[in-house]
């Protein structure tokens, strides 16, 4: 590999690691119980629909899908910007058996540097049926 193409590779590198710590900014209880807060509730059969702008940044959009009968987050879609690009943000949420619900996937596109991060989490993954003891 030539010295162009690793310095190309370590500044996508640097921009993909600093846009996945934008990512988990997002995903903060904290910052999702404001814009909960400040955003606008939609009802519709079986799910709630929040939608709120400046969630950090002023051009911030989100919508949350949440289920109806649990309150539970399923998903969250944010738009948002870094460094003058559009970001995507997806995360999608399942709930544990008779717990809580718990990020499983978070999808993070950068569409002008034509990248695409996916991080699956398996930490909480339903491996067999009931334990009985």
């Amino acid at each position: 590999m030539g010295p162009l193409r690793a310095r190309k590779v370590a500044e996508v590198k640097d921009s993909i690691q600093q846009v996945m710590q934008l990512a988990r900014r997002y995903a903060s209880p904290q910052l999702l119980s404001d814009a909960i807060r400040k955003g606008e509730i939609w009802e519709g059969p079986h799910t709630l629909r929040v939608q709120a702008r400046s969630v950090l940044l002023p051009v911030d959009e989100m919508t949350m899908q949440v289920n109806g009968p649990t309150y539970l987050a399923t998903r969250i879609d944010f738009k948002t910007q870094y460094e003058g690009s559009s970001v995507a943000i997806a995360i999608d949420y399942q709930q544990l058996p008779g717990g809580p619900s718990m990020m499983t996937r978070m999808t993070v596109q950068v569409p002008k540097e034509n990248i695409i991060v996916n991080v699956q989490l398996f930490d909480f993954a339903r491996l067999a049926g009931p334990v009985s003891f």
